[in-house]
C-alpha cells in the first residue's frame, strides 16, 4: 500500500518518471498485491502520456485479461481499442471497442467505445455507418466526446455529398461547444 500511494504522490507532484518506475516494480510483484491492478492501469496511462503506446497497450491488454473488476475491464478494453488505433490495428480496436460495449459496466466508457468505432469507420472510409453510429446512440454521448463525435459526423456528411448537413452540423458544435477544439 504504501509503495502504491508513493506512486500516485509521485504523479501528483509531477514526478512522472519516479512515479513508472514505482509501479512498474509493483508489477513485479504480482504475488498477494491487491495493488496490482491499479498499479498497471497507471502505469500503462505514464507509458502512454510518454509517447510509449506499444509498451502501454501491453499493459493495458494485460489488464483487460486479468481484471476482476468489470468496470476496470471495460475501461482497459476501451483504451486498448484507442491505443490499437493509433497503432493502425483496426481490426483488434474494433474486436476490443465492440467487447467493451457487450459489457454491461460500461456505461462511464460508452462514450469513448462509441467514439472509437466512429473514427475507425472514418478511417475506413465507412462514412455510413459513421453517420448510423450516431443517429443511434447521439444521447450517448457527454460534453467532453460530443464535440468530437459531431466533427466526425460533419465530415462524414461532407464525405457523403450532403454539404448541407456537414455545415449545420459544423454550425452546431460552434454554437453548442465555442470553447472546445
Amino acid at each position: 500500500a504504501a509503495k502504491f500511494f508513493t506512486g500516485r504522490c509521485l504523479e501528483a507532484v509531477g514526478q512522472r518518471l519516479e512515479a513508472r518506475m514505482t509501479y512498474e516494480e509493483l508489477i513485479a510483484t504480482p504475488q498477494d498485491n491487491p495493488f496490482l491492478n491499479n498499479s498497471r492501469l497507471s502505469y500503462a496511462l505514464l507509458l502512454k502520456d510518454a509517447q510509449r503506446t506499444a509498451e502501454a497497450l501491453k499493459q493495458i491488454q494485460v489488464l483487460a485479461e486479468q481484471a476482476d473488476d468489470p468496470e476496470m475491464k471495460a475501461q482497459a478494453l476501451v483504451y486498448s481499442g484507442l491505443w490499437q488505433i493509433e497503432l493502425g490495428q483496426a481490426a483488434k480496436a474494433e474486436a476490443n471497442l465492440k467487447s467493451a460495449l457487450e459489457m454491461s459496466s460500461v456505461a462511464r466508457w460508452r462514450d469513448v467505445a462509441l467514439l472509437g468505432l466512429m473514427q475507425l469507420g472514418f478511417n475506413a472510409e465507412k462514412y455510413q455507418e459513421v453517420l448510423d453510429l450516431w443517429t443511434a446512440n447521439a444521447a450517448s454521448f457527454t460534453p467532453e466526446t460530443r464535440p468530437q463525435a459531431m466533427a466526425l459526423v460533419a465530415r462524414a456528411y461532407g464525405a457523403v455529398g450532403k454539404s448541407d448537413e456537414s455545415f449545420q452540423t459544423f454550425d452546431q458544435i460552434s454554437q453548442l461547444f465555442p470553447g472546445s477544439v
